[in-house]
């Protein structure tokens, strides 16, 4: 099978030449391949904020997508290199848990990379995977090489702790997983689970540190320190109007999120 997209996510930043040599490489094996940027944004090195944001924007890509998500701490070392497949879509990223959101699904597979020579970009550099391993496997994966021939497979992938979200009588607690562009406070608290704890609790308010929010709002427009909405994830997030709630809140990822009723 041919793929039409490769979607790229990484802690690259847009500062350096990184994105645009990974680019060339792949353009150079499939010119006619698309490529769409998820986001170079990830903070470094944040193998979670990478998997969480990966979980909830995969979905709204075509089949036949190849997502390379590359966070990648343990580069140059033994770690290896996994290939999820998810219905006609293609995950490639590190074996450090950065799939694990992804592979909680019993419609995937995963495989280990066999990495044959001829696939990659030589010298392959023990710093710059992305472009030696990962860029000319996704580009000869979306020409239709069959997976079988460069994979294995594993046994068990790594997988990461994320937090759960905790229920008590009164409380639900969150957490924070990813603190966006502008600042808004993105949280583990699906709109589902939020709606099911509080239906018979009756009234309800929203704590982060000592600030408390008592309702939710439908957009960004009010006139509050800060206000709660579901956001187009329909995850609970909290922001400031005008500001970074991050900042207001003094607040960050990992923060807790509690939901308390009366």
């Amino acid at each position: 099978m041919n793929y039409d997209f490769i979607v790229l996510q990484t802690d690259f930043g847009l500062n350096d030449h990184f994105v645009s040599v990974v680019k060339g490489v792949i353009y150079t094996i499939n010119p006619e391949v698309r490529i769409i940027d998820l986001t170079h944004q990830i903070q470094p090195q944040n193998i979670m904020q990478a998997g969480f944001l990966l979980k909830h924007s995969h979905v709204y890509f075509p089949a036949r997508s190849i997502f390379v998500s590359i966070v990648d701490p343990g580069v140059g070392t033994g770690r290896e290199i996994i290939l999820l497949q998810k219905g006609n879509q293609i995950f490639l990223a590190p074996d450090n848990g950065l799939l694990t959101l992804v592979a909680d699904d019993p419609h995937t597979r995963a495989y280990q990379l066999t990495i044959p020579n001829k696939y990659l970009k030589h010298p392959v550099s023990q710093t710059f995977h992305a472009r030696d391993i990962f860029a000319p496997m996704a580009a000869y994966l979306s020409k239709g090489i069959s997976i079988k021939t460069v994979t294995r497979p594993i046994p068990e992938m790594k997988k990461l702790e994320f937090p759960d979200v905790k229920l008590a009588r009164n409380e639900m607690t969150g957490s924070v997983i990813y603190v966006d562009h502008f600042g808004n406070l993105i949280t583990n608290i699906t709109k589902d689970l939020f709606f099911e704890f509080i239906k018979l609790k009756g009234t309800f308010y929203i704590q982060v540190h000592n600030h408390k929010i008592t309702a939710l709002s439908r957009n960004y427009s009010i006139r509050e320190k800060a206000g709660a909405l579901f956001n187009s994830f329909d995850l609970l997030e909290i922001f400031s109007p005008g500001q970074e709630a991050a900042q207001v809140l003094k607040a960050s990822g990992g923060e807790e999120v509690r939901v308390l009723t009366k």
